[in-house]
């Protein structure tokens, strides 16, 4: 009878390790993004344009010149739906990490070329964030974590 009460979601396999792993850091990094928007929306001259950019490079690559605090407010809520339905196993929110894990780790090669010259923190900084994009793009197409993304949809 208490087997009757289960439905199907409850007898499938739990979540990889991986898969919460992905989407805490998703969720953390949607949070600091969006009170880093706030903060700029709020006191606009609290950071000077040097600080933004400094601030945004290692998650926006990029974007962070082009919309001040909206860019902010806009991607950190998107890195923390992601990170959400990562959690839900939803098979559309594997794309969108897989797509902003590629689109940042094209961004990075420039800078990685340019900090490799000089042997210095900048080169760990970019290279730590190029590896940590390739882990989750890998983590996230694992066969074991394809199929738990595909048990949702089929069920």
């Amino acid at each position: 009878m208490v087997n009757s009460l289960l439905t199907a979601k409850d007898t499938l396999a739990p979540r990889p390790a991986g898969i919460t792993a992905i989407a805490l850091l998703f969720g953390l990094s949607g949070i600091y993004l969006f009170v880093i928007g706030l903060l700029i929306l709020h006191s606009p001259r609290l950071f000077s344009q040097d600080t933004i950019i400094r601030i945004g490079r290692p998650l926006l690559t990029g974007l962070e010149v082009g919309g001040g605090s909206y860019v902010f407010l806009i991607s950190g809520w998107l890195f923390v739906i992601i990170g959400l339905q990562l959690r839900e196993l939803r098979n559309w929110a594997r794309w969108a990490a897989t797509l902003v894990c590629l689109y940042g780790m094209f961004l990075l090669i420039p800078i990685v070329s340019i900090a490799a010259n000089s042997f210095g923190a900048s080169l760990f900084w970019s290279g730590l964030g190029m590896i940590v994009r390739v882990v989750v793009v890998r983590q996230l197409w694992l066969e074991e974590v394809r199929d738990a993304f595909d048990r949702d949809v089929a069920a």
